[in-house]
């Protein structure tokens, strides 16, 4: 089976250059909103429709999958507070330039974010790829996929180097044999349907540099 690991597209925080954890519900931007259609589109052309579509329950990632749903009508859409974006603490809605690690002493430890992010494949995902239930999406935020990714690579004793973390709407395909718990394959960073979309904008949002700094602060 696939697994589609997606990071939503862009959100108007991204776009202020803001962190924007689970505390901060906020809404894609127009050229989020494009980039999600060009998703949709690019998958809806290139690839077999998947059996499931799972969600956070944060309006960002439900606007970046409403175009993959629309493309894949007969996927059961499924939604998780699991999987939301981990929460940054008093670094909520603040700048991610300058950041001052003593908004952080409140955020989301780094062994709560795992913990869950387990609790969420142990329970809804990795049944599915046991019982190999047809391709899998799952449409949620950096951090959270990121884990996701780690949790996955774990379980299946995939001896991969980590990628760097997904720019908006970019997303990771893993080919997965799940009768025998093994990674068959993988293409991480896809992101070629962007081809198409207005560059004139700055990308914003929370570069790899600045989360891998970020990461650096959390309590473990």
């Amino acid at each position: 089976m696939l697994l589609f690991l997606v990071r939503h597209a862009e959100s108007t925080d991204n776009y202020r250059r803001l962190y924007s954890g689970s505390g901060r519900d906020v809404d894609l931007t127009v050229h989020g909103a494009q980039q999600a259609q060009a998703l949709g589109a690019r998958l809806k052309k290139d690839r077999t429709p998947a059996s499931r579509i799972i969600v956070s329950t944060m309006k960002r990632t439900r606007a970046t999958a409403a175009p993959i749903v629309d493309a894949w009508p007969d996927a059961e859409v499924v939604y998780s507070d699991l999987i939301v974006e981990r929460h940054f603490g008093g670094a909520e809605g603040r700048s991610v330039f300058g950041l001052d690690r003593e908004l952080l002493q409140d955020a989301e430890t780094s062994s709560a974010l795992t913990r869950r992010v387990e609790e969420f494949y142990q329970t809804m995902l990795l049944p599915l790829l046991v019982e190999d239930a047809g391709d899998v999406v799952v449409v949620s935020h950096g951090a959270t996929t990121a884990q996701l990714l780690a949790v996955i690579f774990a379980d299946l004793h995939a001896r991969v180097a980590a990628p760097p973390m997904l720019a908006n709407s970019s997303y990771h395909v893993l080919d997965i044999d799940g009768t025998n718990r093994k990674l068959r394959g993988a293409e991480f960073n896809v992101e070629s349907h962007l081809s198409g979309v207005s560059t004139a904008r700055a990308a914003g949002g929370v570069s790899n540099a600045n989360q891998s700094r970020l990461d650096s602060f959390f309590k473990k």
